[in-house]
């Protein structure tokens, strides 16, 4: 059986939920703009605001799949630190 770094699962985890904040943390910003510009401008047709909404669900998505990634590589992590 390979031997199980721990330290590169612990590496893994914390870069996995690094990229799912600062993703989170983007998609709060821009959902902090839309908010200050207006979303019922949104319906008036304003592009700027409809490329700013795309932008926050295409970054929800993303997020998701990262927070995915993050839970799978701390599971990674949690079982091997339970096979030492």
């Amino acid at each position: 059986m390979a031997q199980i770094n721990i330290s590169e699962l612990e590496q893994n985890w914390l870069a996995a939920e690094t990229k799912a904040d600062r993703i989170k943390r983007e998609a709060s910003e821009i959902g902090a703009t839309l908010d200050e510009m207006g979303r019922q401008e949104a319906a008036n047709g304003n592009k700027e605001i409809t490329v700013l909404l795309t932008k926050v669900e295409k970054l929800q998505a993303r997020h998701a799949e990262a927070d995915r990634a993050a839970r799978e590589a701390f599971d990674q992590l949690w079982i091997a630190k339970e096979q030492r």
